[in-house]
């Protein structure tokens, strides 16, 4: 898997209160979808609007319509907290950062 073909989307703050990360893997037609609440509805409007982005992608760049992709749902319920400290948030936001900037720039 190529990481500069892959597209991911952390949701935060969202109509649904909560994140959502989606990663798009372009070579091989996934979605893969990691969803903290567990995997809703199939006509949820979140697929529907990445449906349709990736139908207007496939139209636009490849010149014609693709199959529709495969959807991976995931629900992370290992570690199940209802709080996190300030603290804990930091160390996660400062980790991806650290990930963003080595992906962009390496």
């Amino acid at each position: 898997m190529d990481p500069a073909r892959i597209a991911h989307d952390p949701r935060d703050g969202n109509l649904w209160g909560h994140w959502i990360l989606t990663i798009i893997d372009e070579d091989k037609d996934n979605v893969y979808v990691m969803d903290p609440l567990g995997a809703r509805h199939s006509q949820d409007a979140w697929k529907t609007v990445l449906n349709n982005g990736i139908k207007a992608f496939n139209a636009q760049i490849r010149g014609r319509p693709r199959k529709l992709s495969t959807w991976i749902m995931f629900s992370y319920r290992a570690r199940r907290k209802d709080t996190y400290t300030q603290m804990e948030l930091d160390e996660v936001r400062e980790e991806l950062a650290t990930h963003v900037l080595e992906w962009l720039f390496d």
